[in-house]
């Protein structure tokens, strides 16, 4: 590729299944999460995009999309 010749990538984040629940309730026992999905191009260390946090599930649903150019 030249200089000005650039890849751009569509990427859509539908959702996640059975996550491991990480926050816990009043008597300490992990009972839910409060996922989020972040995107890294393979050259950073900074996340490139990130969804919306979905509170109080294992199950979150996104549908975002998200465009990233390299």
């Amino acid at each position: 590729m030249s200089s000005i010749d650039k890849l751009i990538v569509q990427v859509t984040v539908v959702e996640g299944k059975d996550l491991t629940a990480k926050d816990r309730n009043f008597l300490g026992k992990r009972t839910t999460s409060d996922p989020y999905c972040e995107l890294f191009k393979m050259d950073q260390v900074v996340a490139t995009k990130r969804t919306a946090t979905q509170y109080k599930t294992l199950n979150p649903q996104w549908n975002e999309t998200f465009i990233v150019e390299f």
